[in-house]
């Protein structure tokens, strides 16, 4: 039934999520495993990308940038290829994370302009959904890489609540 596996992948993710912030990198990518199980299983290329996410995001914060990459990669083809109008289920947009962590990694690599730039999409995007916590993913993916640069007027800018919820 299509309710029962958006019931379960609102669980999948939000789990998979939530442990891999609190540095569970082993379980969340256990739970990225079964959310890709499923999607073979159900047909639904949305497990597929959350799948993603959580294994980008596990691996994007232990610094395996490589491995993180290749899941961004994979994770932003479904997400365009699915044309997600809204996050169904997810934490926050799919796409404005997957373009959030894609921008630190180019930075990791050297690749300034790029990170950027896609830095500059996940803002875009966000703003256009118009979702106060897609802003603040945005605005922090924004602001890490700021960080990463040493550029402390940016960060500020990148931060202002103003930002977030009156554009």
């Amino acid at each position: 039934a299509p309710w029962l596996v958006a019931f379960v992948f609102g669980l999948l993710h939000g789990f998979g999520y939530l442990l891999s912030l609190r540095g569970d990198y082993a379980q969340a990518l256990e739970v990225a495993d079964r959310a890709e199980a499923l999607s073979s299983g159900s047909d639904d290329p949305v497990l597929s990308l959350a799948a993603c996410v959580l294994r980008a995001h596990a691996w994007h914060l232990q610094g395996r940038t490589q491995a993180a990459r290749s899941q961004i990669e994979r994770g932003l083809a479904i997400a365009e290829a699915v044309e997600l109008v809204e996050h169904r289920g997810f934490m926050t947009d799919p796409l404005v994370t997957l373009l959030g962590m894609q921008a630190i990694e180019f930075v990791r690599s050297g690749l300034v302009q790029q990170g950027r730039a896609h830095a500059l999409r996940a803002r875009g995007r966000a703003a256009e959904l118009r979702q106060p916590i897609a802003r603040l993913t945005a605005a922090w993916y924004e602001a890490l890489l700021e960080v990463r640069l040493g550029n402390a007027d940016r960060v500020a800018h990148a931060v202002q609540l103003r930002h977030l919820f009156l554009e």
